[in-house]
């Protein structure tokens, strides 16, 4: 799932300590759904260019949130 700006935004992130700045029409995704496995996603996102930061899941670990960034 994607969210469009209609106009220009700043989000907060605050448990992150990040601020993001979007302009009109930009695009931001915020949920990608599909089975997994942990290993082999992490792997697949160095291979696209990206640094794994946190890991969340749910207590029976049925429901995950990776937090990545574009390696430097």
């Amino acid at each position: 799932m994607r969210l469009r700006t209609l106009e220009p935004e700043r989000v907060r992130l605050g448990s992150l300590g990040l601020t993001i700045d979007l302009d009109a029409g930009e695009e931001l995704r915020v949920e990608i759904s599909t089975k997994f496995e942990r290993a082999t996603l992490l792997d697949e996102l160095v291979d696209a260019g990206f640094e794994p930061g946190d890991f969340l899941t749910d207590a029976a670990g049925d429901f995950g949130l990776a937090l990545v960034r574009r390696a430097a």
